[in-house]
């Protein structure tokens, strides 16, 4: 039994790293704005390789993270995979750290919460897409079971950038993004 939970495991990271292969990442999150310690997943406030699709401010209803913005660099969807990649870059605009657990599920339970509250709200079907799971209970995103450099920790004048995987409708033109602890991104294009 154990073994085909571990086949199964590995078989849905495979599909999964495969199907991200299909869906680009903007060239935001595939590199750092500037030099960093961790390649591919810090940037300096302020600074992007590309526009962001859209921004907002912390709503202030989470005190964790009541001093911080989020962009939205890229929102990408896979007609091959069914698969929809969308790319955030938190900056920390305040003196606290803030930590990627802020932005857990409060709906579904995750093995590991990091980014797994961000969502996609369908406005037109008001239908909200919750980033996809895996066989052992893994939020496929940003996080420690990720291959990906991963930064849990987002410090004061930091930006960080992460990813969520969700399975959305091939026809859907734009997303309402919901980030735990922000104002809703509405209307973000899908490309």
């Amino acid at each position: 039994m154990e073994k085909k939970r571990y086949l199964v495991h590995c078989l849905t990271w495979t599909v999964a790293a495969t199907s991200l292969l299909v869906v680009p990442f903007s060239s935001a999150s595939a590199a750092a704005t500037s030099p960093s310690p961790s390649p591919g997943s810090e940037s300096t406030p302020g600074t992007s390789a590309s526009p962001a699709l859209g921004s907002t401010e912390s709503s202030g209803e989470l005190e964790n993270v009541s001093d911080a913005m989020a962009e939205v660099l890229d929102l990408k969807h896979s007609t091959s995979s069914g698969l929809t990649v969308l790319t955030v870059r938190i900056t920390n605009t305040g003196t606290e750290n803030i930590h990627a657990n802020n932005f857990a599920n409060p709906v579904y339970d995750y093995r590991h919460t990091h980014l797994s509250g961000v969502t996609l709200l369908d406005e037109s079907s008001q239908i909200r897409h919750h980033p996809l799971i895996d066989a052992e209970t893994n939020c496929l995103c940003s996080g420690y079971v990720s291959l990906s450099p991963y930064d849990p920790l987002i410090e004061p004048n930091q930006s960080v950038d992460y990813w969520t995987t969700y399975r959305t409708p091939s026809d859907t033109a734009s997303f309402t993004v919901e980030i735990p602890g922000f104002d809703p991104i509405e209307n973000v294009p899908v490309g």
